[in-house]
């Protein structure tokens, strides 16, 4: 039953996938595409690369301390290789994704995985949301005045406070949780209580306040070097942007597609190119050279990673991609 739904979800994928190429070749000019990209500036595009690089590799480096001394550095990142670089091709849930390649490439079993897999969601959405509040105040145009600051630390240091207190006390706050959401129509307890369990177990993970803020600055420096590199693309394509609108623009970019959560391939474009054309900062084609320029640079990273994990650990791609199927949980 579950290969049937499996091999529904790709062919549906892969129809998706079909659609949207063949209304990229009737609505955008190849073309005009390929010209912009020609025209991109090498010296900020390789390094913008490196900034990117960077913020890559704190990814794993964020993961590997919410592990604690589970497993080695070198043992993370090469699994986040493989799993990052899959996820670019394929529509695999790409927190799933990393468990199953960290259970296959690490004496790891699911249980102990999962927890810190929770815990790197809820830096991501903590992360999301700070990037929602840049680009509100940035997109707005508003002077940044005293108020503005002082309304932007309440905000986030609010926000944390509460992080905080539900990490410290998930005991008391999770059976709420799995009560309320159980009375929504059509949601049984039973199915939601073992995600619910794994959530009580991600926010454990954090352990302390301290856990908790040191997995939140490493996040921090993170999707800065995502900023700096999504605004940096922009400039290397001179598309006239001011500093101020590329970096507002990067910032809502990061809300719904942060290299450290991509989407695969073709949808991450199609996605961006439909978000940004409402800013009206550049025709179509060049949009759609911005969302290749931006993914290619992400793809090459990750493949090369994704290609040294797999030689590392012997592991192939099509083993990896029936992983998520029979995670041990032991």
């Amino acid at each position: 039953m579950e290969d049937q739904q499996s091999r529904k979800r790709t062919w549906i994928t892969i129809a998706l996938i079909t659609i949207v190429v063949i209304l990229l070749v009737v609505f955008v000019d190849i073309g005009a595409v390929l010209d912009t990209l020609r025209g991109v500036n090498l010296e900020l595009l390789i390094l913008g690369g490196i900034i990117l690089l960077g913020g890559m590799l704190l990814i794993s480096v964020r993961l590997r301390y919410l592990l604690g001394s589970q497993v080695g550095f070198l043992k993370v990142l090469n699994a986040d290789g493989i799993s990052y670089m899959i996820r670019m091709f394929t529509p695999i849930f790409l927190p799933v994704l990393r468990v199953a390649t960290l259970t296959a490439t690490t004496p790891l079993t699911a249980t102990q995985a999962t927890p810190a897999m929770m815990a790197v969601q809820l830096a991501e959405i903590t992360m999301r949301f700070i990037a929602l509040i840049l680009a509100a105040v940035l997109i707005s145009k508003s002077e940044i005045t005293s108020e503005w600051i002082i309304l932007w630390i309440v905000l986030i240091t609010g926000f944390f406070v509460l992080l905080v207190r539900v990490s410290t006390h998930a005991e008391d706050y999770l059976p709420r949780l799995t009560s309320w959401l159980g009375r929504i129509p059509g949601v049984k307890k039973e199915l939601i209580r073992g995600p619910i369990t794994n959530l009580g177990r991600g926010l454990g993970t954090t352990g302390t306040t301290r856990r908790l803020l040191v997995s939140l600055l490493i996040s921090l420096v993170m999707y800065s070097s995502f900023l700096i590199f999504y605004a940096m693309m922009f400039k290397a394509l001179d598309f006239g942007v001011k500093l101020e609108e590329s970096l507002a623009l990067s910032a809502a970019l990061l809300v719904i597609l942060p290299p450290s959560g991509p989407s695969m391939i073709v949808v991450y474009q199609t996605i961006m190119v439909v978000f940004l054309i409402p800013f009206r900062i550049a025709d179509t084609s060049e949009l759609t050279a911005y969302a290749v320029l931006v993914f290619g640079v992400q793809l090459v990273l990750w493949t090369i990673l994704g290609i040294w994990g797999l030689r590392r650990t012997n592991l192939k791609v099509r083993d990896v991609i029936r992983m998520p199927k029979s995670i041990p949980e032991d």
